[in-house]
């Protein structure tokens, strides 16, 4: 066959054959770039949830740093306190390397975040219970103040168990001759002398006597 036939039909096979790589290249690029941007919106999402674990655990340090309690009974609290602000701040640390890891790595991280706000919620709720015992206790021992005024009132003045006095009355047997006040906001009401005193908010109330022996 004629070199001058066959040389041309050469050329057109190895143009074909360049244009089929450079195809494939083209292609394989374009599959590597849709991966990469594929990663990169994960990356950014990591991110995103990054920023917001970090929102949270602000948000949470600085709920725990409002529990100040001034009653030593409530130090321990405090230490707990101060053991879960720095668990927090491993855990950023922790959420700050899981940027470069799989997602795996991240929703193990929510999962510890999650427990993390369990227990600064039951902590709180400690706080919150103690602190309504000691408002509640307080509130019961100023009770007793206002019965025992009112009985030394009515027996220095020969008073019926009916009679009901006023304020100014029981004020100059209580200690700087002045009305105590319910830690919970709760206001007082004297009632008869054979009446124990009330308090308008729930809970507080004297506890019952016990029966005297016949």
């Amino acid at each position: 066959m004629n070199a001058k036939v066959i040389i041309p039909w050469i050329l057109v096979l190895g143009l074909s054959a360049a244009a089929a790589t450079i195809y494939v290249k083209s292609a394989a690029k374009d599959t590597e770039l849709a991966k990469l941007r594929q990663e990169n919106a994960q990356t950014k999402q990591l991110q995103s949830d990054l920023q917001d674990a970090k929102n949270q655990i602000a948000a949470q340090s600085e709920q725990i740093a409002a529990f100040q309690p001034d009653k030593e009974e409530l130090l321990g609290l405090r230490n707990k306190f101060g053991k879960l602000q720095q668990d927090n701040l491993e855990l950023s640390n922790q959420l700050q390397t899981a940027q470069a890891r799989a997602a795996n790595a991240a929703q193990s991280g929510t999962e510890r975040l999650q427990a993390l706000q369990t227990q600064n919620q039951e902590l709180r709720n400690a706080v919150v219970h103690r602190e309504q015992i000691e408002q509640r206790n307080l509130c019961i021992n100023n009770l007793r103040q206002l019965d025992g005024a009112k009985q030394q009132w009515a027996l220095e003045n020969g008073k019926p168990a009916t009679a009901i006095p006023t304020g100014r009355d029981i004020a100059p047997y209580l200690r700087g001759n002045k009305l105590p006040i319910c830690p919970s906001g709760g206001t007082y009401t004297l009632n008869a002398v054979g009446q124990e005193p009330t308090c308008s908010y729930p809970g507080h109330a004297l506890p019952p006597q016990p029966p005297q022996a016949q």
